[in-house]
């Protein structure tokens, strides 16, 4: 864990300066005191722990053919929620279907923040290179409310979240994954 002190000690500073002179508002002091609370409350800059209690949701595939239900798939599962007009998000897609590919003992699901119809007209458009080896699911009716459940408190895309094989999330990402996030993830949720 980042030393926090040494992380913020020019906010405080800064915080400490305002309180001296009176040319600065309150309003202002009130922000950076806020912008402050918000850093350190917010779990999308703390690591998942192993504590971090089972997470379960059952969302619609893509095809609206089946129902996919977290707590019965087997083994680590890696969970991205993407959106069709987020360039970082459609930029590691192939990245995710190679990873499915090449690691048989996780499962992926991209869970699409954007209507099925919205998501569909995209894949048909976009000719994605091992996209068969993901499981595409529609966003459900609270696709937000999930992501909150998961830590993303802020609707921040991509966010990914993996789950271990107890379901306890062991690894979450704000912004796009990159590989060395893959291996950090594999080793941590083992």
């Amino acid at each position: 864990m980042p030393d926090l002190n040494s992380a913020f000690s020019p906010l405080c500073r800064m915080l400490r300066f305002m309180g001296q002179k009176s040319q600065f508002k309150p309003r202002c002091q009130h922000a950076l005191l806020t912008m402050l609370l918000f850093t350190v409350s917010t779990p999308l800059l703390r690591p998942a722990l192993a504590e971090d209690a089972a997470w379960n949701f059952t969302l619609p595939s893509q095809d609206g053919q089946r129902f996919v239900s977290l707590a019965e798939l087997a083994g680590p599962i890696l969970v991205n929620f993407w959106g069709v007009d987020c360039p970082p998000c459609v930029a590691e897609l192939p990245m995710l279907g190679a990873y499915a590919r090449q690691h048989a003992d996780w499962q992926v699901l991209l869970v699409n923040t954007d209507s099925a119809a919205a998501a569909q007209r995209f894949l048909e458009s976009h000719a994605l290179s091992d996209i068969n080896a993901l499981t595409l699911l529609r966003p459900g009716l609270n696709v937000s409310g999930l992501m909150r459940k998961a830590g993303n408190l802020h609707g921040v895309l991509p966010y990914s979240v993996a789950v271990n094989s107890r379901k306890h999330i062991c690894f979450r990402k704000a912004g796009a994954l990159t590989q060395d996030d893959l291996v950090k993830m594999r080793e941590v949720c083992r």
